[in-house]
């Protein structure tokens, strides 16, 4: 018998002066739309992300949504459990 993994998934959240608000969780902008704003990429979309070393990401920028291209470095990252 095997037990299956639950998938993981890929929390982003904005370090302090960095683009997006500080401390704010930001989103995988590339299967977001303005509808369904929240989805976190899973560990695999994110080993696809690690190579170039970017994220297009959806977030919080002065207190509105905004997609920019951000460097890895400028995030918390952290696996979890829960998608959003």
């Amino acid at each position: 018998m095997t037990l299956e993994k639950p998938e993981q998934f890929v929390r982003f959240v904005s370090k302090p002066g960095m683009w997006y608000d500080d401390g704010t969780e930001v989103f995988d902008a590339t299967v977001c739309d303005w509808g369904r704003k929240h989805r976190r990429i899973t560990v695999q979309e994110f080993d696809q992300w690690k190579l170039p070393g970017h994220i297009l990401g959806l977030g919080l920028r002065n207190g509105f949504w905004d997609e920019e291209l951000c460097p890895l470095e400028e995030f918390d990252i952290t696996i979890v459990e829960e998608q959003v």
